[in-house]
């Protein structure tokens, strides 16, 4: 290798430890700001037009609808974060702490029913990480089966109404959150 060529391979691989971890944040920003964006769109539609509102969040980008996830939750007093990027997650797209205890988050937009295949990586990626419970928040049509077997798991089941209850959250942040397991069933 001549000295003219490892120099350019020394400049490119600067180049991209320097600009590529930028990247990542300015990416997640864009989703919170649209995620923020589509709240207030949810809001205005009102729980009188839930197809609709449904309808339109199975049309979102997935990962800002995991960041609408996060704010939601936020916004009804929970601790709720990502704390790593969109892929290799390790199965979750977010945690919650509620008094100390661990809850996993996985979202799916979807438009066709969810199969508990999805629940059981969430009750597996729920035991790797140690987790209290879990939450499996998406757009799509959920089973009974789905719902009870959750339960089985302490895994909370949110879609449809209970997804637009998330969601329609009031404009300011509760200082005190209903527990999770009352919230969600």
């Amino acid at each position: 290798m001549t000295l003219e060529a490892l120099f350019i391979v020394v400049v490119v691989s600067l180049l991209i430890v320097v600009l590529v971890p930028k990247q990542l944040p300015w990416r997640r920003r864009l989703k919170i700001r649209n995620a923020k964006r589509i709240h207030k769109k949810i809001l205005a539609l009102g729980s009188e037009h839930p197809g609709k509102a449904i309808q339109y969040l199975r049309k979102i980008d997935a990962y800002t609808f995991e960041e609408l996830a996060i704010i939601a939750l936020n916004k009804h007093g929970y601790n709720a974060y990502k704390d790593r990027g969109y892929s290799h997650d390790g199965g979750i797209d977010g945690k919650l702490l509620e008094n100390g205890d661990l809850w996993i988050i996985q979202c799916k937009r979807y438009k066709g029913t969810v199969s508990n295949q999805v629940l059981q990586e969430l009750v597996n990626a729920k035991d790797r990480f140690r987790a209290s419970g879990g939450l499996l928040i998406h757009t799509g049509k959920s089973t009974k089966r789905l719902h009870s077997d959750g339960k089985k798991y302490k895994i909370y089941v949110v879609s449809g109404s209970r997804l637009l209850k998330l969601i329609n959250s009031p404009g300011r942040d509760i200082k005190d959150p209903v527990p999770i397991n009352r919230f969600f069933e």
